[in-house]
């Protein structure tokens, strides 16, 4: 029998007895050693459609059995293919994490194309190789390009990082580089976004953690790098967002409309970060309805804006904002 279109040929009798046979598979960045494994692996086959770690043999079912990737640690997700002009490769491989039980996911360096790219499944983390050697592309249509949540299912302990992430075109016009829309536990690190619409878009999310996070430049006027807009009436809930060692510097125009902007959200703690060279570097504009309630910043600076470091405004509810040791100075209009 084949291993699908990696040119093994084995003995289809030796198979059926149950003999373990193990091949090695050279192709390019899937690279790895396959041995054939008795077993239900339907649904296995199923979900790995793009034969990374499971492949069905050409004449057996795989209720009988499977060639099986051997490896232990992360799933590399170049496994399932190129994925420098497809999301496919990326979706499959998430979807085979996912009925594993959840695990880490690894990008390659280089181009990476990111068209809205769902985590289905609870646990699953997505890192690259460093910012600025794994390299996240959007494309310019409008679509988000990570998407934690679906706004029904709660997605829980899910992570993103070690990449940058930028837009196909600098002139993007609308959807988020990553949306967080009813999530438990996010945390989002070591990032690096370029040129983004927004950034990331916390519509319904509950202790999400964002760290060591840069953005620079923008892609429009509304541009928005950080926007907790989730709205109390749709939404499940918008609690307990953490932003620390993270800077926002538009440096050239256009400039984004605000390094920060909320309109939903119970608890915001931001710690040493910088939202600079924005039109507003921090706004809370609730809606009917919302609110913007414990809010806490420290050792942060939202400085050198073309119009207020800080604007609080909108016919919600606004109230419990600290700051400490904070820096509101050198802006166009008002600190």
């Amino acid at each position: 029998d084949s291993l699908g279109g990696h040119g093994l040929s084995v003995g289809g009798v030796g198979i059926l007895k149950g003999a373990k046979v193990r091949e090695w598979v050279k192709e390019a960045g899937r690279m790895g050693v396959f041995i054939w494994t008795l077993g239900d692996f339907s649904t296995h086959v199923a979900a790995d459609t793009a034969e990374g770690i499971y492949v069905k043999a050409t004449a057996i079912a795989a209720t009988v059995g499977a060639w099986v990737r051997q490896y232990s640690g992360p799933i590399y997700a170049e496994w399932f293919g190129s994925m420098v002009a497809s999301s496919t490769p990326l979706n499959v491989a998430i979807a085979v994490c996912g009925l594993l039980g959840g695990g880490e996911i690894r990008l390659p360096a280089g181009n990476v194309l990111v068209d809205s790219v769902e985590l289905t499944h609870d646990g699953i983390s997505i890192f690259g190789a460093g910012k600025g050697v794994t390299n996240v592309i959007v494309p310019a249509n409008g679509n988000d390009g990570f998407k934690i949540g679906d706004g029904t299912t709660l997605r829980r302990d899910c992570e993103l990082g070690r990449f940058s992430i930028t837009s196909a075109t600098t002139t993007k016009s609308g959807g988020a580089f990553i949306k967080v829309n009813h999530a438990y536990d996010t945390r989002l690190t070591e990032l690096e976004c370029l040129y983004p619409y927004y950034g990331i878009d916390v519509l319904d999310g509950q202790y999400t953690v964002i760290r060591d996070v840069l953005f620079t430049y923008a892609a429009s006027t509304n541009s928005e790098y950080i926007r907790s807009n989730g709205s109390q009436a749709v939404n499940h809930a918008n609690v307990n967002l953490f932003i620390e060692d993270t800077s926002a510097d538009g440096a050239t125009a256009p400039l984004p409309r605000a390094g920060i902007k909320l309109g939903h959200l119970d608890g915001l703690f931001i710690s040493k970060s910088q939202m600079n060279h924005c039109q507003y570097g921090w706004i809370s504009e609730p809606g009917t309805g919302e609110q913007c309630i414990h809010i806490f910043a420290d050792n942060s600076s939202f400085d050198t804006c073309t119009q207020d470091g800080m604007l609080i405004q909108g016919v919600g509810l606004c109230y419990r904002h600290w700051f400490d040791h904070c820096w509101f100075g050198t802006n166009d209009d008002n600190g």
